[in-house]
């Protein structure tokens, strides 16, 4: 049980969504089980683009085609496409609610029941990710000019999608569901480096040939948002319009304000980015139609000039596609997909053996992850334990380190990145390494009894008797 036997420093509702898988994994075996996952977290990500273009649908072919392509070509994109993250299932459960908004045919004002279902969808999201917030304030705010009462309608069925699936936890588990959910989310170590590596993170192309500098960053997000400030409609379709202009403004504010920064971030601005990206284009290409209305009166230009537009979207989709593709195979060393590193686990250590990683990706991948040992610690998450244990900064807590050290006694071999530093301090220097509590004590019992077997590139340490 999650929280309870585990640290899990994430709201449940993930858990509660691939459980299914989970069971499926019975049969299929976990480490095909975990590939189903992440073929349906690629479905998801792609549901996610035509749920997005479908969001803008009112605006036009246009709108939808750069909402909708920008979000799935983004880098950022590719980079959850082949994995199992929050953030896709987060924004599926925020766009369908959403579209719940904007879903009336006749008015652009939706039924009350419309918006509390809509409200519960966001509870939803927040329930796999509490990034959800910043959207639900936004259309909390984009409501209220219309309607309070729908807008306190929306938070009352926001709510109760939240605390529906966190209840049965919190409740088995209530000191640990609060300090591994909210307490540990509050307290990160400021572990996100400058601010423009951040607004560069945030962008989505971190990582690619083509990132933008941090200056380059903050002026698109600036020149985005003034844009977007006026092409929003305040007409009709008012709240949908205000909801992603208001969401990309809290997204950003909130993940520079964040005390940590991941690549992870990038994706969970990008759909309001490219919504609000959409918008404009649409106001543009009404502009230019009227435009061409007047200029292309020659069949033969209008030809000329259809005949240049389609080459120039399929060259752009092609050049965003090899940006993709650049992306991918920079980050993947990175993400614990490296096929070296799954051979030669494959190759050290014997199937069914109790492992400790501090990579758990890397043992699931490597079908290297399930034992035959009753007797192995279940140690499901060590990033999320050295969270737990307040990542390991300073002295590491008395617990922790008998934590480690029975969990360390039972098992036959230790994979790390990198290999284990010759005394505390220079572990705790290397941020690959500060997910156990090392301290003298523990590392002189490891030196004793584990011996290093090989280091390619993942390093394999072996318990000895």
């Amino acid at each position: 049980m999650p929280y309870r036997d585990f640290a899990f420093v994430q709201p449940p509702g993930i858990l509660i969504l691939l459980s299914p898988v989970a069971l499926l994994s019975r049969l299929l075996g976990t480490h095909e089980g975990f590939h189903v996952a992440r073929i349906i977290g690629a479905c998801v990500s792609a549901l996610d683009a035509s749920l997005l273009a479908w969001l803008v649908r009112r605006r036009g072919m246009l709108a939808m085609f750069v909402s909708g392509v920008g979000l799935a070509l983004t880098p950022v994109a590719m980079f959850f496409s082949s994995e199992i993250r929050l953030e896709p299932y987060c924004f599926l459960f925020l766009l369908l609610g959403s579209l719940k908004v904007a879903s009336s045919r006749t008015s652009p004002s939706p039924s009350t029941r419309a918006i509390v279902v809509a409200g519960v969808l966001f509870g939803l999201a927040a329930s796999i990710e509490f990034w959800a917030f910043f959207a639900f304030l936004a259309m909390v705010l984009s409501l209220v000019p219309d309607s309070r009462r729908r807008a306190l309608g929306f938070a009352l069925g926001a709510g109760a999608g939240l605390i529906a699936p966190c209840l049965p936890f919190l409740l088995v588990a209530p000191r640990a569901f609060v300090t591994q959910v909210f307490l540990e989310q509050l307290h990160h170590p400021h572990l996100g480096g400058t601010l423009g590596r951040r607004l560069v993170e945030i962008s989505g192309f971190a990582g690619t040939n083509v990132a933008p500098s941090g200056a380059e960053a903050l002026c698109g997000f600036i020149a985005l948002i003034a844009v977007g400030a006026v092409v929003v409609d305040h007409r009709k379709y008012r709240a949908i319009e205000s909801y992603l202009l208001l969401s990309s403004i809290l997204c950003l504010v909130g993940l520079l304000a964040a005390p940590a920064a991941y690549t992870d971030y990038g994706y969970f601005a990008a759909p309001f980015f490219f919504g609000v990206l959409g918008l404009i284009a649409a106001r543009i290409g009404e502009h230019v139609v009227r435009l061409s209305r007047i200029v292309l009166h020659s069949s033969v230009i209008r030809r000329f000039v259809g005949t240049l537009g389609a080459i120039a979207g399929v060259a752009f989709v092609v050049g965003a596609l090899s940006f993709d593709t650049t992306f991918y195979s920079i980050d993947l060393p990175l993400t614990g997909v490296n096929a070296s590193a799954i051979s030669s686990l494959s190759r050290a250590i014997p199937k069914g053996s109790c492992v400790i990683y501090d990579t758990v990706g890397m043992g699931l991948v490597a079908d290297r992850f399930v034992t035959s040992d009753p007797e192995c610690p279940a140690l499901v998450d060590p990033y999320g334990e050295s969270m737990a244990w307040g990542y390991q900064l300073g002295s590491p807590q008395s617990r922790a380190v008998a934590f480690w050290r029975t969990n360390l006694a039972d098992a036959t071999y230790l994979v790390v990145a990198v290999p284990i530093a010759e005394s505390p301090e220079a572990v705790h220097q290397n941020p690959y390494q500060g997910m156990i509590s090392w301290n003298e004590s523990l590392l002189s019992w490891f030196k004793d009894h584990y011996r290093l077997q090989s280091c390619r590139p993942e390093c394999v340490y072996r318990r000895v008797t």
